[in-house]
C-alpha cells in the first residue's frame, strides 16, 4: 500500500492510502502481452477504515514488461 499523497479521508481528515495490486495487460485476443503494471483498487482510510472507490487507472504506473 502506498500514501495517496494530499488526498484526505471525508469523515476523519487523516491521509488516504491506496490499495495496489499487478494488473497485466491483454492484445484483442484476449493473450497476455507480458506487461504489468501497478493499479490502484481503492482508496482507504487507516484510521476510520472508510473506502473510496477509484478507476484503475487512478494512480497507475506505466505498462512496463514483466521481469
Amino acid at each position: 500500500m502506498m500514501i495517496a499523497g494530499e488526498l484526505k479521508c471525508p469523515k476523519c481528515g487523516c491521509e488516504m492510502v491506496a490499495v495496489t495490486y499487478k494488473e497485466k495487460e491483454y492484445d484483442a485476443n484476449f493473450l497476455e502481452t507480458g506487461r504489468v503494471r501497478i493499479a490502484v483498487d481503492n482508496l482507504s482510510c487507516p484510521n476510520c477504515l472508510y473506502v473510496q472507490c477509484v478507476d484503475g487507472d487512478f494512480m497507475a504506473t506505466p505498462w512496463k514488461w514483466e521481469d
